[in-house]
């Protein structure tokens, strides 16, 4: 169950980012959420950008409870802190234009808090692990 659990929340992860992609570039596409069983539903109409926003949302949430903090299959898959960080920057493009809908702003806001610790941006808070390297010159 919790490897299922795993690969779900994978395949929700990375559904939303292509919608999330799809709807930056083209505006509302068909939403294909459910299996087509047969020809009669592949043809869907384009839904708006805001339903596309709010199943984006929907995948995010339930792959942020889904994942893991560290993926167990390897390294560069998606884990919680993918989904949450993805969240944040979901909610900020709903903010701008073209939906301008700026109660989305205190989300990503409290999304990032989650997320990044304030006092010190190079770490991330716990349960997340991860961080930026602590000397930018050892990189060259």
């Amino acid at each position: 169950d919790a490897i299922r659990d795993e690969l779900k929340g994978e395949a929700l992860f990375l559904r939303a980012l292509a919608y999330f992609d799809l709807t930056r570039l083209y505006g509302g596409v068909p939403l294909h959420i459910t299996p087509t069983l047969s020809l009669d539903d592949t043809a869907k109409p384009r839904a708006t950008i805001a339903e596309c926003y709010v199943q984006i949302i929907d995948d995010l949430s339930n792959a942020e409870a889904l994942l893991l903090v560290e993926n167990s299959f390897s390294v560069g898959r998606a884990k919680k802190v993918s989904a949450a960080g993805l969240l944040a920057k979901v909610y900020l493009t709903m903010a701008g234009k073209p939906l301008e809908d700026t109660s989305k702003l205190p989300l990503a806001h409290a999304k990032l808090l989650e997320i990044v610790n304030p006092s010190n941006p190079a770490v991330s808070n716990a349960p997340y692990n991860n961080a930026l390297e602590a000397d930018y010159q050892s990189l060259y």
